[in-house]
């Protein structure tokens, strides 16, 4: 009796453990190329290379004089009030050495797309380099550094021209580009909008040209998609990661295989930079189980929309659910790990991402109402909704944290604006920088603008 239970544990062995190991050896198909179908997806529709940003953009990468060490750890919403004459005089040169830098950015945002052909030695999407988004920041902060120092001397007009022209950017960085092209996109419009609002409350600026820079980024917002999603590209990239995670028996499916599984996680970082890499001997169990190649593939498809509806309820919704955007995602993947492996945690932050620059957006243009109000009305509005009663905004700017409005208060001579925050907790306006999502709740303050140093 021994013998057969030692024989069968060995047998067990064998198949449980011996078998998935195998599939290191077996031959992975590279069946489809998958650079070719990014670029066929991310080129623009009947594309002319006369209406390309591309050639801009390099030649602003090109023509970047870096950032000198005297402003590097300078808060770039910090007003330029509070710099000495000789960091003005840091900042005025370094802007003169890359005006033709900014030139040519001011060139790039008027085209249409920007779109850059890619290729790789293989057929694989992980050799892909995307758009140049490091030298792309890089020359963003110099266009909103030029903003600052024109609002400074007094050329408002100038100033909020570039900002429009920043915002405008962000068009070129919208679906079918990949989710990360995206966030940057998001970024350069928040960049903006902080922007905005520093130079409006440190300088009175002329109402009309209020005016004018409100109606801008309405014709801008007209023409951008705005809400990020998991696009085709998106997909196209997960897709590559299973093609090269999985065994290809011929017909369109296959097993895991450990030690591919393994190396895709080497590198990954969950969002506050704890690695997510799994071990050989770990990926080796996880194969024993894990769904197959078909029901992966279906999976990453069903996944991306179920993103692109959840992104739309704001958190409020989700917290009257009792759930999170991470708890959602997870539980829509549990049981599948190679698209479980960080629990939904990056592409919830993304979503919080979303709809905190939504209530960011409603506040600069809310902002903006408020001073074209006050200089009609020669007073602050009593309530939010009197802006629509006379024809200053066209709806509330909602509170994703809440199913109500921002809360607008009158305090002496100036007025508060603020969201009530990731605790779901009206905090009374007491300025929290992490949106009260800290054990000290907090609100989150549009307006008076706050130092967060």
């Amino acid at each position: 009796m021994y013998y057969k239970i030692l024989f069968l544990i060995v047998i067990l062995f064998a198949v449980v453990i011996i078998a998935p190991a195998r599939r290191d050896l077996a031959k992975r198909k590279n069946t489809i190329d998958y650079i070719a179908e990014y670029n066929r997806v991310t080129k623009p529709d009947n594309f002319d290379p006369n209406n390309n940003a591309a050639p801009f953009y390099q030649k602003a990468f090109d023509t970047y004089v870096e950032i000198p060490e005297a402003l590097k750890n300078k808060d770039r919403h910090v007003s330029l009030k509070r710099f000495n004459d000789d960091e003005i005089g840091v900042l005025r040169k370094w802007l003169s050495e890359n005006a033709n830098c900014i030139s040519s950015f001011n060139q790039a945002v008027v085209k249409p797309y920007w779109w850059v052909g890619t290729r790789a030695d293989s057929n694989s999407v992980d050799e892909i380099e995307f758009l140049e988004i490091t030298s792309y920041r890089k020359v963003l902060y110099a266009a909103a550094w030029r903003a600052k120092l024109d609002a400074y001397d007094g050329k408002y007009e100038e100033a909020f021209d570039q900002l429009s022209n920043i915002y405008l950017s962000a068009s070129q960085l919208t679906p079918p580009k990949v989710i990360l092209e995206q966030l940057v996109g998001l970024a350069s419009r928040a960049i903006v909008i902080r922007t905005a609002l520093a130079i409006i409350d440190e300088d009175a600026v002329p109402v009309d040209i209020l005016k004018s820079f409100k109606q801008q980024l309405k014709i801008h917002m007209a023409t951008q998609k705005t809400m990020l999603e998991l696009s085709t590209s998106d997909l196209i990239y997960t897709l590559n990661e299973i093609q090269k995670c999985f065994t290809d028996n011929g017909n369109e499916n296959g097993k895991l295989i450990p030690s591919a599984f393994a190396k895709m996680t080497k590198d990954q970082k969950q969002i506050d930079g704890t690695s997510l890499r799994v071990s050989y001997p770990k990926a080796l169990l996880i194969s024993i189980t894990h769904p197959d190649k078909k029901d992966t593939v279906e999976l990453a498809e069903k996944y991306c929309d179920y993103f692109n509806q959840l992104i739309k309820q704001t958190p409020w919704q989700l917290n009257q659910a009792k759930t999170t955007y991470a708890e959602s995602l997870s539980v829509f993947t549990k049981g599948n790990y190679l698209l479980n492996f960080d629990s939904g945690k990056t592409e919830g932050m993304v979503c919080g991402s979303q709809h905190n620059h939504n209530a960011y957006k409603g506040a600069l243009f809310c902002t903006i109402s408020i001073i074209e109000y006050k200089e009609q009305e020669a007073k602050f509005p009593e309530k939010i909704e009197e802006l629509i009663d006379k024809g200053f905004i066209d709806s509330l700017p909602m509170d994703p944290y809440s199913d109500k409005s921002l809360v607008y208060k009158k305090a002496g001579d100036d007025f508060i604006l603020y969201s009530i925050g990731a605790n779901f907790k009206d905090d009374g306006g007491v300025h929290s920088e992490y949106w009260g999502a800290n054990q000290e709740g907090g609100d989150y303050v549009f307006w008076p603008v706050q130092n967060n140093e």
